[in-house]
């Protein structure tokens, strides 16, 4: 399958995927190109793996990439900007990011390399519009450009995406960008 991401339809999601997926991404566009099993930007130099078949891309002016899982109340969001906040901290960057969420709870936060480059994964718990979730976060900055992965699910559902999330992160590769 080849064709741009901003091609595809938008698909039936729940209540909750959509001002999520706002609140997360702000005012990007989309763009880059899916290739079988593989999502690439050259513009944001990013591959990434797809995260598989319970999953259905979700297309929405304001992200770059947004999965939702076809069972269970579960998504994956894919942001990138670049030249925009490239000066700014990771622990800054992954703030901002969860604005607009109540309840906060962070579980975990480290630092970690992701192809050898600095990120920094969290894991919390948040409620969004009176909803319980989950978050699995990566924020990484190469070059000039800022990769935002999310996984969330009702914390009853969390485990069934996260290996795919997890898979989805270990396997993205960031390429510099032609310029």
């Amino acid at each position: 399958m080849i064709g741009c991401i901003s091609k595809h339809g938008m698909l039936s999601v729940g209540p909750l995927f959509f001002p999520l997926l706002l609140l997360i991404t702000g005012c990007a566009t989309s763009s880059g190109l899916l290739v079988e099993r593989w999502y690439m930007n050259d513009a944001k130099g990013i591959i990434a793996p797809l995260p598989g078949e319970y999953w259905e891309l979700v297309s929405q002016n304001g992200t770059r990439l947004a999965f939702r899982h076809r069972v269970s109340s579960a998504g994956i969001l894919l942001n990138t900007t670049c030249g925009r906040d490239e000066h700014l901290s990771l622990p800054l960057l992954t703030r901002h990011l969860f604005f607009g969420f109540e309840q906060k709870e962070i579980l975990e936060q480290e630092e970690v390399k992701i192809q050898g480059i600095p990120a920094l994964k969290s894991l919390l718990r948040a409620e969004l519009q009176g909803m319980p979730l989950q978050i699995a976060s990566y924020v990484i900055r190469y070059r000039s450009c800022v990769y935002d992965f999310v996984y969330y699910a009702h914390p009853q559902d969390f485990a069934t995406g996260l290996p795919d999330f997890e898979r989805m992160v270990r396997e993205v590769r960031l390429i510099p960008q032609e310029g």
